[in-house]
């Protein structure tokens, strides 16, 4: 979390990766990673991706990242297979998230190419506790 100009809490990079990675445990996507990948790309500072079953429920993964991080005031600046469903893509300029069939994530391997990033660990309590506005600290009070 940040505090932007006037005051207006920012979410940072990783607290939407993680929110990323919670709406998609929601939907029961499988294998979900977050990898900080801003020290091997300029690309983004984060890559989630996670796995989905059938093409029904890698859109309902999706709908669920878009509802959960509209929440916290981001939207996408592009999303790409929708339609098909198999491999589809949002850009959050910051984030990017990967949701794939199966199939297809084995057939791209998306996680090896990236397997040089960092992964940050999460826990199911760790996602269910996690809202879409971190909640603010209380303000120091100044030194007499």
């Amino acid at each position: 979390m940040r505090t932007g100009p006037g005051g207006v809490i920012e979410v940072t990079s990783r607290h939407k990766a993680l929110l990323c990675a919670k709406a998609a445990y929601e939907k029961k996507a499988e294998e979900i990673r977050v990898l900080r990948v801003s020290a091997l790309t300029g690309l983004a500072d984060y890559f989630v991706i996670c796995s989905a079953d059938s093409r029904r429920q890698v859109q309902a993964v999706a709908d669920a990242i878009d509802k959960l991080l509209a929440q916290a005031g981001c939207s996408p600046q592009n999303v790409e297979g929708l339609e098909q469903a198999n491999w589809i893509l949002m850009d959050y300029n910051d984030l990017i998230v990967h949701i794939f069939r199966k199939e297809t994530r084995e057939f791209y391997g998306l996680d090896q190419l990236w397997g040089d990033a960092p992964r940050l660990r999460t826990s199911s309590g760790q996602l269910q506790r996690l809202s879409p506005v971190p909640a603010r600290r209380p303000a120091r009070r100044p030194r007499p």
